[in-house]
């Protein structure tokens, strides 16, 4: 296997435990859990594309910054409405 997926795997263990942690603290909110995931997902978009093609061109870099911002604003969005789905204070 490579170090990537080890690292990213052991990362996303980590946050699905500081994830729980912090649920049964009471201190996790819809904005912190769509932090948390779009931070991770950005760190696994950049990790994932570096690992293909480490001599990237400036036109390539650009779109990997791009692509990067749209996944975050999507995986954010995307995180905060599942949470208010799972966890609405009108159940």
């Amino acid at each position: 296997m490579d170090i990537t997926f080890i690292s990213n795997m052991l990362i996303l263990f980590g946050i699905c435990i500081v994830i729980a942690i912090m649920q049964r603290k009471g201190m996790m909110t819809a904005k912190r859990f769509a932090l948390i995931l779009a931070a991770y997902f950005l760190y696994f978009t950049t990790s994932a594309i570096n690992a293909v093609d480490l001599s990237m061109s400036q036109r390539d870099l650009k779109f990997e910054v791009l692509l990067s911002f749209g996944i975050s604003v999507f995986v954010y969005l995307m995180a905060r409405w599942i949470y208010g789905e799972w966890y609405s204070r009108n159940s």
